[in-house]
């Protein structure tokens, strides 16, 4: 066993034989000085050792900034870019009369460009 071990587990030892508060809360030392453990042994080793629930120590890791081992950061993963689909308020309306024939359409930028201009030197 390590020094380290055996004089948090002394300190932890004293501490629940006098307690400090009515309560009988663990003193915050003593956690920031197990979570700072939790990188170089298993919780369930440390947990049993001191005497502490399981799910407490991750816990008291996440309270305390130790190592992000148990830590699981959001992972966040950029998605392509998606074009909507046009909505209405994104169409053209076109009228066109010749030779006594009218034609009447909504059309997409897209499909104006293609209808009527170059696409190199169109822009809507």
């Amino acid at each position: 066993m390590s020094n380290t071990l055996e004089a948090l587990k002394h300190t932890i030892d004293a501490w629940r034989r006098q307690p400090t508060t009515v309560t009988n809360r663990v003193p915050e030392d003593i956690k920031r000085q197990v979570a700072a453990l939790i990188p170089e042994y298993k919780v369930a080793f440390l947990a049993q050792y001191f005497g502490f629930g399981e799910s407490t120590l991750p816990k008291w890791q996440r309270q305390y900034g130790a190592d992000q081992q148990y830590v699981s950061e959001p992972q966040f993963i950029e998605l392509p870019s998606v074009q909507p689909a046009p909505q209405p308020e994104s169409t053209i309306q076109v009228h066109c009369f010749r030779g006594g024939l009218e034609i009447k359409a909504a059309l997409t930028c897209e499909q104006f460009q293609q209808l009527f201009m170059h696409e190199e030197l169109a822009t809507c």
